[in-house]
C-alpha cells in the first residue's frame, strides 16, 4: 500500500490544530486506509503557546501522527525540510495547520496522480473554491534542473516560479 506524507509546520496553532486533525482524520477515513496509508509530521517551529503540547496529545492518540520540535523559531522553510527529512511516503504534500489549504483536497489530489500522467500536482484558489492544477514530468525535470541553487540569481529564480505558476494557470 502507498503511504501519503502530509507535512504541517506550525507556528503558534494552538487554537487551530483540534480543526485541522478533524479535518485531516475526515479524510483519512474515506481516502486512506482503503487505498493510501496517511503519515502526518506536525513541525513545531518555536511556538510560544501550548501547541507542542498538543502536538503530543494528538501523536499520542494516533499512531499516524507524528511530532518534530525546534527549540526556537527558524522559519517555515525550515520546518518544511525537517519535514521532507522524515517523510515516509511515495507522496507528500505540504500544508499548513489554519486550514488555508483544505485538506479535504488531499483525495482529489492523489487520484489525480493516480489516474492521470501528472508527477506533481498543486492546488490553487479560484474565489473561494479550490482548484488542482498539474505538470507533467518533463515540466518538473526541466524546473529542477534549472533550479540550481548555487548559479540561479533571484531574478531568475523569481523567473523560474512565474513560469510555474502561468503553467499552473493555464
Amino acid at each position: 500500500m502507498e503511504k501519503l506524507s502530509v507535512i504541517v509546520p506550525c507556528f503558534n496553532e494552538q487554537e487551530t490544530l483540534q480543526d485541522y486533525y478533524d479535518a485531516i482524520s475526515k479524510v483519512r477515513e474515506t481516502l486512506l486506509g482503503k487505498e493510501c496509508e496517511l503519515q502526518v509530521i506536525l513541525v513545531d517551529d518555536g511556538s510560544k503557546d501550548k501547541t507542542l503540547a498538543k502536538m503530543k496529545e494528538l501523536s499520542g492518540q494516533c499512531s499516524w501522527i507524528r511530532y518534530i520540535s525546534f527549540t526556537r523559531n527558524f522559519g517555515k522553510e525550515a520546518a518544511m525540510y525537517a519535514g521532507l527529512q522524515h517523510a515516509r511516503g511515495e507522496y507528500v504534500a505540504i500544508m499548513d495547520a489554519d486550514l488555508q489549504h483544505p485538506p479535504a483536497m488531499l483525495k482529489e489530489m492523489y487520484e489525480g496522480l493516480q489516474s492521470e500522467e501528472y508527477d506533481c500536482v498543486a492546488a490553487r484558489r479560484e474565489s473561494d473554491q479550490m482548484t488542482l492544477g498539474a505538470l507533467g514530468e518533463g515540466e518538473v525535470l526541466d524546473a529542477i534542473r534549472r533550479c540550481q541553487p548555487d548559479t540561479l540569481t533571484p531574478i531568475e529564480a523569481m523567473g523560474l516560479l512565474y513560469e510555474l505558476k502561468q503553467k499552473l494557470s493555464k
